[in-house]
């Protein structure tokens, strides 16, 4: 059985974001406002022009999903993460 392909993590984040911004019924202005991170870095990071994740900023996205940042992570796509990638 083939490995599923790596993917990268600012990739990971951004689905993740997406998908919870949906269910939450939230837009991107409203997540800002709960997570007090600028509406740029999140559009920024939806649209894949941050590759620069840093973890305190999706702790504060995570907090205005009103999630822990380990919650966030608790997501099978970040078990595809290609470790390398980090480290470069």
């Amino acid at each position: 059985m083939p490995l599923p392909p790596k993917i990268l993590l600012h990739d990971a984040v951004a689905t993740r974001i997406r998908e919870l911004t949906e269910e939450k019924g939230y837009s991107v202005d409203v997540l800002s406002s709960v997570s007090g991170v600028p509406k740029s870095t999140i559009t920024d990071y939806l649209r894949g022009a941050s590759k620069d994740i840093k973890l305190s900023t999706v702790a504060k996205i995570a907090n205005g999903f009103d999630m822990t940042v380990l919650d966030f992570f608790v997501d099978d796509r970040f078990d595809l993460i290609d470790i390398e990638e980090l480290f470069r």
